[in-house]
């Protein structure tokens, strides 16, 4: 279990340290509270929160859901699905996130907690792919607060990373480079490999 608590956390890690999401962090972090580095920070946490909110209520819908899961079509139905998204990504479906037109004009705090929530939503183009694994295997682990564990790993890796920029936007110029390599984009592409093989091999043998 502590395994799969840290997959989650990479995975969620992972899903902010794309050329899709991560450029535009810096910027919208001022556009909500400024370029002063302690007002920066306030707003990560304050992401960071509405993100663990979010996960939270999001780990409780599919807690509900887990009845659905564990059995032979689940495993198909999951492949199917995920494949669709690996089919998308590959033809460059995944548009970067629109963060402030997301919200209107709004600033601030509450706008910020806002976003954390439904970051999600936002960006979902962005985080689809790696979401939906985590969203995979937790229904496939027994117990509700199995599945909302996994479900807030994933949420706290999404959201550490809003912190660290408001703290360190300095920093954000290096992180743009690294991130806009192919290589980011091969990992993500494996992980989902992997994990369609496990489905379609879940299927086959149960």
């Amino acid at each position: 279990e502590v395994f799969q608590l840290v997959f989650a956390f990479s995975l969620g890690l992972a899903s902010v340290l794309t050329p899709c999401v991560l450029p535009i962090i810096p910027s919208y972090l001022a556009y909500l509270f400024g370029r002063e580095r302690f007002e920066m920070i306030k707003g990560g946490v304050t992401i960071f929160a509405g993100i663990l909110s979010g996960g939270l209520a999001l780990g409780v819908t599919i807690g509900l859901l887990g009845e659905v899961a564990g059995t032979r079509w689940f495993y198909l139905a999951a492949a199917v699905m995920l494949l669709a998204i690996m089919v998308l990504k590959r033809a460059n479906r995944i548009r970067q996130a629109g963060f402030a037109s997301r919200l209107g004009n709004r600033k601030g705090a509450a706008t910020a907690f806002l976003f954390g929530a439904l970051i999600i939503f936002i960006a979902s183009p962005c985080i689809l792919p790696l979401l939906s694994i985590v969203a995979i295997i937790s229904l496939t682990v027994e117990g509700m607060l199995s599945r909302v564990a996994l479900l807030t790993a994933y949420s706290a890796g999404l959201g550490i990373p809003f912190i660290l920029i408001g703290a360190f936007s300095n920093m954000s110029g290096r992180l743009r480079r690294l991130v806009a390599t192919e290589a980011a984009s091969r990992i993500e592409l494996l992980i989902m490999a992997l994990t369609l093989a496990w489905l379609i091999s879940a299927f086959a043998l149960s």
